[in-house]
Order: C-alpha cells, then structure tokens, then sequence
C-alpha cells in the first residue's frame, strides 16, 4: 500500500468510529486514551490517534497546533488563539495537511490532502510551520484523488467482504 492509501484508510477509521467530545471534563479527553478506549476526544486526542495509527504502519506524521479560522464568541486576542490540534503526513518528499477533526462524521472530505496553502484558508499555522516549503506539484490533482479514494474504499469493502465469508 501506498502512504496515501494508509492515510486514507486510517483517515476513514477516524472519522466514521470517534466522535468529538463536548461534555467530558479533564484532560483526558485531550489524549490518544480517550478516542481509543471511549471513541471520542477532542482535536488533540484525535490528531494524537492519527499520529499513532500513521506511526504503526511506517508513516511519518506530525502533530500541530493551529488557530481555527471558525471560532466565534471569545475574548482571546486572535494571535493568542492556539486552540486547535491537527496533523501533518509526508508523502514523497512533501508534507500535506489533514484535519480528521472536521471531517468527522462526512462523507465528503474536505480536510484531506490539503497544501499548506490550501489548509491556510481555513486554518492559522504557527510560526513552525513557516519553514514547511510547499510542493512546487501537488502529487495528485483531485481528479486522480478523488479516482484514489474510489479504489481505497473499493478495496476496504472487499477486505469486508472476504472477512466476513471467512466466520
């Protein structure tokens, strides 16, 4: 498999199975345990979850902090606003953004395969991120990546199918 399928598949795990947590107190909610053991966290558990599945196949990733673009309603300067969590995978020699977080539950990804520049339209990068060099091509244009996406969950069914003819 290619890294972008297992980060496609892994993207899919996450955003079919774990749901955000809006009423847990603590910090758990914040980590890997909690979308693992109770299928729910917040933005870093859930960028958090996807590092760790993308690190168990051979997938280099990183979690990041950012300032989502949608927050409403707050007193916090905008500058001060760190308030999101999401992850970085390199494919090739390039890195590409995704936020599991708000795709959750979609169908259509809309947070998937993302440049720096295209992620920016929707999200603030730190200053970390300054140094990321965007792809001079992106790897896939979304015709070839929208023919990927057809073949991952085509072979997902398939591996459903066979399991399932094996019990």
């Amino acid at each position: 498999q290619t890294v972008y399928e297992k980060v496609k598949i892994i993207h899919d795990y996450l955003v079919d199975n774990i749901t955000y947590d809006e009423t847990s107190q603590g910090e758990l909610k914040h980590t890997l345990l909690s979308a693992l053991i109770y299928n729910r966290a917040v933005c870093e558990g859930i960028a958090n979850m996807m590092h760790y599945m993308l690190t168990s196949v051979g997938v280099e990733s990183q979690v990041i902090d950012c300032i989502d673009k949608n927050v409403k309603n707050t007193k916090t300067p905008y500058k001060e606003r760190i308030n999101h969590s999401a992850i970085k995978v390199k494919t090739g020699e390039d890195w590409y953004y995704y936020d599991p977080t708000w795709d959750l539950g979609r169908k259509k990804l809309k947070n998937f395969f993302k440049t720096k520049k295209e992620f920016s339209k929707n999200h603030t990068l730190t200053f970390r991120e300054e140094e990321v060099k965007e792809p001079e091509i992106k790897e896939y244009t979304n015709k070839e990546l929208n023919k990927k996406i057809k073949k991952v969950v085509k072979d997902q069914k398939s591996m459903i199918i066979e399991k399932e003819e094996r019990i």
